[in-house]
């Protein structure tokens, strides 16, 4: 099947057209495999409302997933990748660690380190860097536009020091939901399932 774009305003039956169309395909060899990727928050309902609009009552040879969960359906087929994934207990971990080794070079950051609340407020804008794909070098464009004595400017500084130790301590041994993506872009190729599927977003 080739690529489809289904479109309409807000309320005029796209969602409902698309589930009706996942159904028919499925109904009519079930050898066809569908795969309806939705919004993490919609999984659940989303199978119930499938299984009740299915003839058979169920949903055999139709999958629905979010996005966070078909790299997994992926890795289960062709292989995961060797790093393991951290969650965000590990993320602050690993951030704790990192700063510990690199205390005496933080300016303004440093104060707070023995608070429990620290390593997750740090984490918090490492994972915004990561999702907007800013890379450490990146901080030095947006501290040159600074004033090099105002407390942005070291804030900042301290940050991409910590970015920095963080990446070093992930290394070749751990990666985050942020790579997860990255690494299921590279294993796709892979996955005859996928290739095989009528995919429905």
């Amino acid at each position: 099947m080739a690529l489809q774009f289904v479109l309409g305003g807000s309320g005029s039956g796209k969602s409902e057209y698309v589930k009706n169309l996942a159904i028919k395909i499925a109904t009519a060899d079930r050898k066809n495999n569908v795969l309806m990727i939705v919004p993490d928050q919609f999984t659940m309902q989303t199978q119930w409302q499938m299984s009740n609009a299915h003839p058979d009552g169920g949903i055999i040879n139709i999958d629905v997933l979010s996005f966070s969960r078909l790299p997994r359906k992926v890795f289960e087929e062709v292989g995961q990748p060797k790093r393991l994934l951290l969650d965000d207990t590990g993320k602050c971990l690993l951030i704790k660690r990192g700063a510990i080794k690199i205390k005496d070079n933080l300016h303004v950051l440093s104060r707070g380190m023995d608070n429990a609340l620290w390593s997750g407020e740090i984490k918090s804008a490492i994972s915004e860097f990561m999702q907007y794909g800013i890379e450490p070098d990146d901080i030095d464009e947006v501290m040159e536009k600074c004033e090099r004595n105002s407390g942005l400017c070291a804030k900042l500084s301290d940050l991409k020091l910590l970015y920095t130790a963080f990446l070093s301590e992930c290394s070749d041994r751990y990666i985050t939901n942020e790579d997860l993506l990255d690494m299921f872009t590279e294993r796709l190729p892979l996955s005859k399932k996928i290739a095989e599927s009528v995919v429905i977003f």
